[in-house]
């Protein structure tokens, strides 16, 4: 679900386990990529805290890389997009 608000989309996504590398795809594609970018990781099955980073942005989606495999597969990444 995205909720756009004057230039800023906000959706989830549920990642799977046992990557080191995904590719997020926004909720719908833009005419440009948007400006900003950012993630926060959420998981309510343990403790554990991935550094990761965003790359390789376009205006259909980005890859997201983690500093290691996601151990389960409660991890949700929290995303907003500005225009």
């Amino acid at each position: 679900v995205f909720y756009p608000l004057d230039g800023i989309v906000k959706f989830r996504t549920v990642l799977t386990s046992g990557q080191e590398n995904q590719y997020i795809s926004y909720p719908s594609t833009y005419i440009s990529r948007p400006t900003t970018v950012a993630c926060e990781l959420e998981n309510d099955m343990d403790n554990f805290i991935y550094t990761h980073a965003v790359s390789s942005v376009s205006n259909s989606g980005f890859l997201l890389h983690f500093s290691d495999n996601l151990s389960n597969s409660g991890y949700v990444a929290n995303i907003t997009l500005i225009k």
